[in-house]
């Protein structure tokens, strides 16, 4: 599926379409490396260990290349875990109920959010804290 993706943002840009937009770019590579980040994630449940780690180092460098060409792109991944929730840059879809770190902390990020250039692009998808009621 990733290299299915890969192939089809790439042939956008080689269809001699010249009017692709950048944003529509980004889009499509962003949906790849968010599937790289969840095939990462499933490949440590495979059972067998040599497998494990051809699969994982071979999406890992990938996604390493990945980063690099959207940061020349100016595509900027946002910080975002242990950060103080700003719902400016952060969408907030889950409330953990925790005395483990400060109110209004981000505790996990879901989906990684980025900025292009200065402007945001993507805001990131997070689980953010809040003390338990005491009574």
């Amino acid at each position: 599926m990733i290299a299915r993706q890969t192939q089809e943002v790439f042939a956008d840009c080689h269809d001699g379409d010249t009017n692709i937009r950048v944003s529509t770019w980004i889009e499509k590579l962003l949906a790849v490396k968010d599937n790289l980040e969840y095939g990462i994630v499933s490949s440590e449940r495979t059972t067998n260990r040599w497998a494990y780690m051809d699969e994982k180092l071979l999406m890992m460098d990938f996604r390493t290349a990945l980063a690099q060409n959207l940061y020349q792109l100016n595509v900027l991944p946002i910080e975002a875990n242990g950060a103080i929730f700003d719902p400016h840059i952060h969408d907030a879809v889950h409330i953990e109920e925790t005395d483990r770190v400060e109110e209004d902390r981000v505790v996990e990020e879901i989906q990684k959010g980025y900025f292009f250039g200065e402007k945001l692009y993507r805001p990131t998808k997070v689980i953010v804290s809040k003390n338990p009621c005491q009574k």
